[in-house]
C-alpha cells in the first residue's frame, strides 16, 4: 500500500486482508489530518480483498465522511464492485459512468437504461 499525502491518493497493492487492513485505516487517519476535500483509493493493483479489507474500506469511508471528504475508488475489479455493492458502499465510492453514484442526477430514461429490470416511477 502506498500513500501520497500531496495528492490524497491511497494505492492498494496486492492483498487487503486481516494482516494488511490496518494499513488502509492508518492511511485514512493520516489523510484526515490534511485539508484535502477528496481522497482517491486506487485499486487497480489490488489482487485480493477479504472481509477485513472490506471493513477497512468502510472504515476509511466513515473517517472521510466525518471530515466532510469525498472518497472515490478507481480501478475496482468486478469482484470488488460486487463486494462493495453487497455492503452498499458502491454508490458512495464508485463514481463512474457504468455504475452511477447516489449523487448523480439520474433521469427516468437513464435510470431505466442503467437498471433495466427495476421499476421506475416518475413523480
Amino acid at each position: 500500500m502506498n500513500l501520497d499525502l500531496s495528492s490524497a491518493r491511497i494505492t492498494l497493492v496486492g492483498e487487503l486482508d486481516r494482516q494488511t487492513a490496518h494499513r488502509l485505516l492508518d492511511a485514512a487517519r493520516a489523510l484526515a489530518a490534511t485539508d484535502h476535500s477528496q481522497w482517491v483509493i486506487d485499486a487497480r493493483q489490488l489482487q485480493f480483498c477479504d472481509a477485513s479489507g472490506l471493513r477497512a474500506i468502510g472504515g476509511t469511508y466513515r473517517i472521510a465522511l466525518r471530515r466532510g471528504v469525498t472518497v472515490t475508488m478507481l480501478g475496482a475489479s468486478g469482484w470488488l464492485r460486487r463486494a462493495l455493492a453487497t455492503i452498499k458502499l458502491d454508490r458512495h465510492v464508485l463514481h463512474d459512468v457504468e455504475h452511477p453514484s447516489a449523487d448523480t442526477d439520474l433521469t427516468v430514461e437513464s435510470m431505466a437504461a442503467t437498471y433495466p429490470l427495476a421499476r421506475v416511477y416518475s413523480l
